[in-house]
């Protein structure tokens, strides 16, 4: 089946202003290969091509190119620049007071266990996590590294991991298996991280 390649001109012209302002200050991203070392990485103008277009347009997408990386980038753009969920999510959040950098990275932990991505996860919780630390008098860069150190933690059981690894060890049909030998070790480990935070957050 071919799929619907046609990209509007205004999300378009979006993505190609984000990817000027990216590489405006760069100077070691002279040429396509240094890219990556500017911090430029293969999904970023995807992701720019979807801010950039309209809800329907997301919609539409989703529905005709099945080749659309995660179905929750969408859906996260699309609620993403509501700023109240945020700050009645962030407010919320608050309440568990000095706790919160240990929570923080299980919230990543959460996140990238259920899109399968750090810059899913980021994207959907980097701007509430950002204000409950401001409200906590916490360091917002702190806690907003966490949510990504916490992700990493959560790559080992989302589906898409799993089923990655059952194919490749020849594991067919032993996905739960998996998940459940992984489960408790990415949990183990999120924790740890959690601890470490707590601890840089509060000494």
């Amino acid at each position: 089946m071919q799929q619907d390649t046609h990209i509007s001109d205004a999300a378009a012209a979006a993505a190609f202003r984000r990817l000027v302002a990216h590489l405006q200050h760069r100077h070691d991203a002279q040429n396509i290969d240094l890219m990556g070392l500017a911090g430029f990485c293969r999904n970023c103008l995807a992701d720019w091509v979807m801010e950039g277009m309209s809800g329907i347009e997301l919609v539409q997408k989703i529905r005709t190119d099945p080749s659309t990386p995660n179905p929750f980038v969408p859906v996260i753009m699309l609620t993403g620049h509501s700023t109240d969920s945020d700050t009645i999510l962030g407010l919320a959040f608050a309440r568990t007071g000095v706790w919160y950098p240990f929570f923080g990275t299980l919230l990543g932990w959460l996140g990238v266990a259920l899109t399968g991505s750090d810059t899913s996860s980021n994207a959907l919780f980097g701007s509430l996590q950002r204000i409950t630390a401001e409200q906590l008098g916490l360091n917002p860069v702190l806690i907003v590294a966490s949510n990504s150190t916490g992700g990493v933690m959560g790559k080992m059981i989302d589906a898409q991991s799993i089923v990655v690894a059952g194919v490749a060890t020849g594991q067919h049909g032993q996905v739960g298996d998996i998940l459940r030998y992984v489960f408790w070790h990415s949990l183990a480990l999120a924790c740890l991280v959690g601890v470490e935070i707590f601890v840089m957050a509060h000494w």
